[in-house]
């Protein structure tokens, strides 16, 4: 797998992560879930895949510079799915 298509995927595992998380009320709970969540979906992304191809020194070596982008990029998308899902429902809720 390429190092893009694995950005896509922990993206799409963040918006969603990020939707769920839209629905709790507790503040705390939503910071450690954005804080973590990103990071841990793509540790356990990529050393699923890792695991998939057979693991060598090699994925060890590049396993930083794979997983901190990943984990950026899950943050964005996570505050995005966070945003936008908390806004649909308030203005769910705002109209009932």
């Amino acid at each position: 797998m390429s190092w893009v298509v694995g950005l896509l995927i922990n993206g799409a595992i963040c918006f969603w992560l990020g939707a769920a998380l839209s629905l709790t009320q507790k503040i705390w709970l939503k910071v450690i879930c954005f804080v973590g969540m990103p990071y841990f979906s793509a540790y356990g992304l990529y050393w699923a895949l890792a695991y998939a191809e057979g693991v060598s020194d090699q994925h060890s070596s590049w396993a930083g510079l794979v997983i901190a982008p990943w984990t950026v990029a899950g943050w964005l998308v996570m505050a995005i799915g966070l945003g936008l899902f908390s806004v649909m429902r308030a203005k769910r809720n705002a109209g009932s």
